[in-house]
């Protein structure tokens, strides 16, 4: 371990379906892994308890986060394991339903809550707090007792009024103390003038606070959700879980963790030479759409082809020269031949008639 307390990072946003569960899911499996020995916990304070059937396959559990923020059992107590590496889940539970009506909730104060996760004799690491949506009593308690507050954001226009909200209400809560904000743009599409746009707009406002990477939009997040697990592990190669280690070293140096991405699944080799081989698809696809098609040169010289012979047998069918030779059923003739052939057919029928008649009668 290379830090003397908790550390405390809260993901939360103002809208729903930006993200803040597939990253608080994705970030906790990367420090677990990366980080130095850190013991890492997700405490999953959304009612929906999504973090905790992602991370541990069940849906609800009589003790857990609720619990551990009001103060009648530590976080130590009621975490479970993940199946990930120093990773675990402080689960949701029932009583988060109505819990924004709870009187002991509602009586909380920031610090008290604060000094109660940070006391816990057998605390973890680095805790992150899966927020529900919106900014009620929940929400800005994880955000009062935060180190750093991450807001996923896709850079969607009507993500942008809520995203601007979100960030003055983290302002205003925590503006007597030293706290940081990390936005993180997900869900976030290449070739798209207008999210382009938006993600320029959104770096020139908040600077520095927007992490210095966008989270990909990729199908293989919910193939990895569907099969209880984590992008890092369920494909270490793609896009999605490049991008979640490079989330995962932005906010390590900002929070000054210790971290060591050899650890990882994917390597530092791995993800130099997947981004570089990237970078050099995208070349050679814009190289190749800016430069027209090659027209072919006409041959000049060019001999036109043989044309083949036919013969045309009665009825109007055709057939080449060359299978009518090789036919062994004689042609028939035509043009006058044919109608004398049958003027004499009569009159040898006719004379063997007549010769007929003379013996019968």
């Amino acid at each position: 371990m290379n830090k003397e307390k908790t550390l405390i990072i809260a993901v939360s946003h103002q809208k729903g379906g930006t993200g803040k569960t597939t990253t608080v899911c994705n970030l906790a499996a990367c420090l677990g892994m990366a980080g130095d020995g850190l013991r890492v916990a997700v405490i999953d304070l959304d009612g929906q308890g999504t973090a905790t059937t992602h991370l541990n396959g069940a849906s609800y559990f009589p003790s857990g986060s609720y619990q551990a923020i009001v103060g009648t059992k530590y976080a130590s107590e009621v975490a479970l394991p993940t199946g990930i590496k120093n990773c675990f889940i402080v689960p949701s539970t029932n009583s988060l339903v109505l819990c924004e009506m709870d009187h002991a909730v509602r009586g909380l104060s920031f610090k008290e809550v604060r000094q109660h996760l940070l006391s816990d004799p057998d605390a973890f690491d680095v805790l992150i707090i899966d927020c529900p949506s919106g900014l009620g009593i929940i929400s800005t308690i994880a955000i009062a007792i935060a180190d750093i507050v991450v807001i996923p954001t896709p850079p969607l226009a009507f993500a942008e009024e809520p995203l601007r909200a979100t960030v003055a209400y983290i302002d205003n809560l925590q503006k007597n103390s030293d706290h940081e904000i990390a936005i993180v743009l997900t869900m976030y599409k290449t070739g798209i003038p207008s999210q382009e746009k938006l993600v320029r707009r959104i770096r020139n406002e908040w600077g520095k606070s927007v992490v210095d990477v966008e989270i990909p939009f990729e199908t293989l997040v919910e193939d990895a959700v569907e099969s209880n697990a984590v992008i890092i592990e369920f494909e270490k190669r793609s896009a999605t879980a490049l991008a979640y280690v490079k989330l995962t070293e932005d906010l390590g140096n900002r929070l000054g963790l210790k971290l060591d991405f050899s650890k990882l699944t994917v390597d530092s080799l791995g993800t130099n030479l997947v981004h570089g081989l990237g970078k050099l698809m995208e070349a050679q696809t814009a190289t190749r759409s800016s430069v027209p098609p090659k027209e072919e040169a006409p041959h000049i010289d060019e001999q036109p082809l043989p044309v083949t012979p036919t013969v045309v047998r009665e009825g109007g069918s055709e057939e080449t020269a060359a299978a009518a030779k090789s036919d062994k059923r004689p042609l028939e003739k035509a043009g006058p031949f044919k109608l004398i052939y049958k003027f004499l057919a009569v009159i040898i029928l006719a004379a063997s008639f007549l010769v007929a008649s003379v013996f019968i009668f």
